[in-house]
């Protein structure tokens, strides 16, 4: 034969891959069958098939100062003492990161609180994290008139353990963020997310936004 040519008497693909191909012939609709533009739609079916197939639960972190956060606490605590709630960190917390969700153009629905203490777990949900009056979305967290069962994301604390650094589950959702603490006021912000939600520099931009709130956080409440 001449090179790159076939070897008589064999054939170029397997009996079976012959059929399979001639029954797929037939199954599918001729030239009159197809209604313009109608393939498109499959098209993009079959991307976001794929894409969902390929999607990752990916990780990023960055170190934060959680210094001014802890004094706008204690600040807030004595200005609503001894009628109001009593703010905590976790609600500055979750409040800068609902924040930069906005910012990048993702609605912050219903969000889970789990804070992790020596001897339980809490668990607190917030319905609507960007209400206007932080101290209602504070009041609204203490009273507990959200169910967490609700929750589209969650934040979990280990700052009351002094761990440094936690990566959380994504329990159903898409996104969840880990709270830790280290020496002298620092910690860490994690993000957990499906890569079909954020890429990688999104991600990134969300918590460089985080952590410039959580260091400024007086202009977190109204």
């Amino acid at each position: 034969p001449e090179p790159g040519g076939a070897i008589p008497g064999l054939p170029l693909w397997e009996e079976e891959d012959q059929r399979a191909a001639a029954d797929a012939d037939a199954e599918a609709p001729g030239p009159s069958d197809v209604r313009p533009g109608a393939e498109q739609p499959a098209r993009f079916a079959r991307i976001a098939r794929e894409a969902a197939a390929q999607a990752e639960v990916l990780s990023a972190h960055v170190c934060v100062s959680w210094t001014r956060a802890a004094e706008a606490v204690e600040a807030l605590a004595d200005e609503w003492h001894p009628f109001g709630p009593r703010p905590r960190i976790e609600d500055l917390a979750l409040r800068a990161i609902a924040r930069a969700l906005a910012e990048a153009g993702v609605e912050p629905g219903p969000a889970g609180k789990v804070i992790v203490e020596p001897e339980s777990d809490r668990s607190f949900a917030v319905e609507t994290p960007l209400d206007e009056e932080f101290r209602r979305m504070v009041q609204a967290r203490a009273d507990g008139q959200a169910p967490f069962e609700r929750a589209d994301w969650v934040v979990v604390s280990l700052l009351p353990l002094g761990v440094e650094r936690l990566e959380p589950r994504l329990a159903g959702g898409r996104l969840a963020f880990g709270l830790g603490a280290g020496r002298d006021g620092s910690g860490t912000i994690t993000m957990r997310y499906d890569s079909t939600m954020f890429g990688e520099g999104d991600a990134g931009r969300v918590l460089a936004r985080v952590r410039s709130l959580v260091e400024n956080p007086y202009r977190l409440w109204g």
